[in-house]
């Protein structure tokens, strides 16, 4: 009896044992289970915030893409944009949206800093890039001297060139020239005055074909402008459009067509300080002391169909800008005491710097003045443009 009763005592302990194993087993399951509920909504969460933050960022960059529409046509609805953003916009139905401003870069004219921001619910996002707004197409001239023809030019002895050099000709150079010089023909340079490299033979080069006429009428940000126009064969410092007065609000670029009532020919005088562009369907001769002539940026300072004739008075001649000459320039009778320096580029069909020329001249190669607006394709297809330079986040 005794025997029996034992044994029925250790059978009567293992359903405690039991239970306490499954509550124990229980309990873990609960935790395991938990875990995994909140691992998988703090991914859930995660992947919301994800979803939410990439709709943000793509909103941001449609937001940008809206912004340089703007920035090309109206650009003026951002002038306060930075106080009060332009927005909110909305791609669908929902309430995502995205605001835009620009901020103007002081130093650098058509310069901005473009940025929008998407919002997703409480999720933001935003996005900058750095672009550069033109009121028309430009076109960048890499060289300081550019001769369009195939013939052969010879640079004068007193001429200093701080510039690249190209003519799609042959070249016999008697110039200093401090850059390297390209030709579709022959080099010739005996007195060894290229201070760089030499390329013959090489790739003609195009270049856009500036006119007087795409002065004369011309567009900037969708508006159409005009020339003013002179009929004297004399310009000098009494002039009316001297000292920075051929520059108008309907005329920006100070354009100044020079249509003389007798000849194909104007004469600058001393002390001259103009500011704008002078074209001429004939010769713009250089014959006075202190002559400056300034150019608007984007546009050249001088555009002749003839030439640009310097005189044995034109001393001290300085032009900030670029001259589209399709003779050159060329001396107009004896030069030897003549001094001219250009800041920019020359342009030139034939000849460049005429082999004749004495003096004292210089050209240098100025980055700054070698964009132009390119106003060839005429007044109707000269559209703003807008390019990116630099994402910045």
């Amino acid at each position: 009896m005794r025997k029996i009763e034992k044994i029925k005592h250790h059978k009567g302990a293992k359903p405690g044992f039991a239970l306490l194993l499954v509550l124990i087993i229980t309990a873990i399951a609960v935790v395991l289970g938990m875990s995994y509920l909140s691992v998988a909504s703090i991914n859930m969460q995660i992947s919301k915030n994800y979803t939410a933050l990439s709709k943000a960022r793509y909103l941001a960059e449609s937001g940008l893409e809206h912004g340089i529409y703007i920035l090309r046509f109206w650009p003026q609805q951002f002038d306060n944009s930075t106080q009060s953003p332009l927005g909110p916009y909305q791609l669908d139905n929902t309430s995502n949206y995205y605001n835009i401003w620009a901020t103007k870069d002081a130093r650098k004219p058509g310069q901005y800093v473009l940025s929008a921001t998407g919002v997703v619910g409480n999720i933001r996002k935003t996005s900058s890039i750095t672009v550069y707004r033109s009121s028309a197409p430009e076109v960048k001239i890499n060289h300081g001297v550019f001769v369009e023809s195939g013939g052969v030019i010879w640079l004068p002895l007193n001429l200093t060139i701080n510039a690249d050099v190209h003519t799609n000709g042959s070249l016999f150079n008697l110039a200093k020239i401090n850059g390297n010089v390209s030709a579709a023909g022959t080099i010739i340079d005996f007195l060894h005055r290229i201070n760089g490299l030499t390329y013959p033979n090489s790739e003609s080069v195009d270049c856009p074909d500036f006119k007087v006429q795409d002065y004369i009428h011309y567009r900037l940000n969708m508006i159409d402008y005009y020339a003013s126009t002179y009929t004297r064969t004399t310009f000098g410092r009494d002039n009316p459009y001297a000292n920075g007065n051929a520059i108008t609000p309907t005329n920006p670029g100070g354009v100044v067509h020079l249509v003389p009532q007798h000849g194909h020919t104007v004469r600058l005088t001393e002390n001259l300080n103009f500011t704008g562009t002078l074209v001429i369907n004939g010769n713009l001769v250089l014959d006075g002391r202190n002559i400056t002539l300034t150019a608007v940026r984007g546009f050249p300072a001088i555009v002749a169909t003839g030439t640009v004739k310097v005189t044995n008075s034109a001393r001290h001649v300085t032009i900030n800008g670029n001259v589209i000459a399709n003779y050159g320039i060329a001396p107009s009778g004896p030069t030897t005491r003549s001094s001219t320096t250009i800041n920019g580029l020359l342009i030139s069909k034939y000849y460049g710097y005429k082999s004749t020329l004495r003096g004292t001249h210089t050209l240098n190669y100025e980055p700054e003045q070698s964009v132009l607006y390119d106003l060839t394709a005429g007044p109707t297809n000269t559209l703003p443009q807008v390019s990116l330079l630099n994402w910045n986040d």
